[in-house]
């Protein structure tokens, strides 16, 4: 089982962030795979429907990268920050 956690906060120490590696380290005990995917590390825009990311498999945001990491995972741990615009951008890319 894969396991990808989502660190939509600002904040690369907070509480959402805290909470999502303690669920990533209990899954590892169990010998689950997991990643860390803190959203702010990411350029993340909106969709502009050029479809370049069908054509090539790539984009100008960061979304694709981070939406194949998850597509590649079984499960994924999000901490959910309604707040941030990282994660609204995210969120309006993978509808």
């Amino acid at each position: 089982m894969k396991i990808v956690g989502i660190i939509s906060s600002p904040k690369r120490n907070g509480s959402g962030a805290f909470l999502v590696r303690k669920a990533l380290e209990a899954s590892e005990k169990l010998g689950v795979e997991t990643k860390e995917i803190f959203l702010a590390d990411y350029i993340i825009e909106f969709c502009k429907g050029c479809f370049h990311c069908m054509a090539s498999g790539t984009c100008s945001s960061g979304y694709i990268s981070i939406r194949n990491l998850i597509f590649r995972r079984i499960w994924y741990i999000r901490n959910s920050n309604f707040h941030t615009r990282s994660f609204k951008r995210f969120s309006d890319n993978n509808t």
